[in-house]
């Protein structure tokens, strides 16, 4: 029996999601941007859907307007026959019976599937071959995991598309140059501020570094800046956003990026000129090697997977992760919660040094310092305890009195704390400290001041140099 002649090879590819890809993003050529990352031009079935995706993208890439009359000169001549029609007739009908821009990521994905199939069915032919015609040094487990490895990168690639989304791009070639200069020596990942340069020291690759803070400390903010800075600098960044979704940390970033607050953004109340510098932010934002994966719920399992993928893709580097508590929990559901937590940081720091990725882990700060006489961090108050510290290569806090503050105003009685309250936000407004926790090169508990932007949730480095109660800090 010929077992491959019972099924028809054929009837996997999908020349209709092609053609309907095609009219799309010749319709609507800002839909590229959606669809670059995904497909290649291998992807299609067709020959001259392959050449024409080809021409298109590389089009737009120039800036050039990809329509059927611009597009056909590259294909062929105009009298050309396509079945019953000519070429340029074909590519016109591509186009009214083109679908809106909303449609192309689901006709990607399913011409992308359409190619893996076939990919895997070529793949299991070739090892039928392989496994009849075999020599005697040609063992059956190296022929199955080498079948296995290719079948997982193909996989990979659906995955991988489905799920990355690239978000900004690298400046012009100097800028560029000059920034990597900044972030070559021993492949450090430097942060954003001096000021937690000083503190905690560059990023090493393979680390695992814990950053505390409290619900709503500007955990999230830090970390949209830190990876656009990093991804300008030229290092592979990832963003696994937990808590918030994709659009919300890329429109954070933007809104950063421009001097812009998210609620002038989630209203659409932009002035002219920020109007014009989001446009110009969009548009540049097509290669820079960040990519920001959401998670509407998240385990070790699959923040491995994802770090192995983005590893092979784009050569990662860096990742920051929000945040710990989001994180299913390894180990059974009767294990102490403490020694759960602590697995899931002992798992994070074997990816990170297996792959040599450097990790951020955003840790949430627990209610015990309601029951100090100072809010000032330490090292307990972090999510699963003290002992984390020990699976952590630096760990330290961004700490933002204020708002602590404020929720101690709102529950005080009497009008003499009230008064006190009120006198301590006052003279803390806007500030924040970058404390350290851990350091295996540095100082124990050295700090340093930082201004933070509530509007804009920025943090910046010109703090004002006021004097300060030791009860404040």
């Amino acid at each position: 029996m010929n077992a491959q002649s019972d099924f028809d090879i054929a009837a996997i590819d999908n020349p209709e999601a092609e053609q309907a890809l095609l009219g799309a993003i010749m319709l609507h050529n800002d839909a590229v941007t959606v669809v670059r990352s995904m497909l290649k031009p291998e992807h299609f079935s067709e020959p001259l859907h392959q050449r024409a995706y080809a021409v298109i993208v590389e089009m737009v890439d120039k800036g050039d307007h990809a329509t059927p009359i611009t597009v056909r000169p590259f294909l062929g001549a105009k009298d050309d026959k396509i079945g019953d029609i000519t070429l340029a007739q074909y590519l016109a009908r591509l186009v009214s019976e083109g679908t809106g821009a909303y449609s192309v990521k689901g006709q990607a994905k399913a011409v992308l599937e359409s190619w893996q199939r076939r990919m895997i069915v070529a793949e299991c032919r070739d090892m039928i071959k392989r496994a009849c015609e075999a020599s005697p040094s040609d063992e059956p487990g190296s022929m199955a995991a080498s079948l296995g490895d290719r079948i997982v990168d193909i996989v990979n690639a659906g995955v991988d598309a489905k799920k990355s989304r690239q978000y900004g791009d690298l400046l012009h070639a100097a800028m560029e140059t000059v920034q990597a200069r900044r972030n070559d020596d021993s492949g450090l990942i430097r942060w954003f501020l001096p000021e937690v340069n000083a503190v905690v020291g560059a990023v090493r690759p393979g680390n695992l570094v814990g950053l505390m803070s409290d619900s709503g400390g500007g955990k999230t903010s830090f970390s949209a800046s830190q990876c656009r800075f990093a991804a300008e600098a030229g290092i592979p960044t990832a963003f696994f956003s937990i808590e918030v979704t994709e659009d919300e940390a890329a429109l954070q970033m933007a809104a950063q990026r421009i001097g812009v607050s998210m609620g002038e953004i989630d209203e659409w109340d932009l002035r002219r000129g920020k109007m014009e510098a989001l446009v110009d932010e969009q548009a540049s934002g097509a290669h820079l090697p960040l990519v920001i994966e959401g998670f509407a719920e998240a385990n070790i399992a699959e923040i491995r997977n994802r770090i192995l993928i983005l590893k092979k893709r784009m050569g990662l580097r860096f990742v920051m992760i929000d945040h710990a508590k989001m994180i299913d929990l390894p180990g059974r559901g009767n294990d102490l919660f403490a020694e759960r937590v602590n697995k899931l940081y002992r798992e994070l720091k074997s990816i990170a040094k297996a792959t040599g990725v450097a990790i951020v882990i955003l840790i949430q700060r627990n209610d015990d310092w309601k029951r100090r006489a100072s809010p000032k961090p330490v090292p307990s108050d972090a999510y699963g305890g003290g002992s984390v510290k020990q699976n952590l290569d630096v760990f330290f806090s961004l700490y933002r009195p204020e708002p602590l503050f404020r929720d101690m105003y709102s529950v005080e009685g009497s009008s003499k704390g009230r008064d006190e309250l009120a006198d301590k936000i006052e003279r803390c407004k806007g500030l924040a400290w970058i404390i350290n926790h851990k350091r295996r090169r540095g100082e124990p508990m050295k700090s340093e001041r930082v201004r933070f932007e509530a509007e804009l949730t920025l943090f910046k480095s010109d703090a004002p140099d006021v004097d300060l109660p030791a009860e404040l800090f």
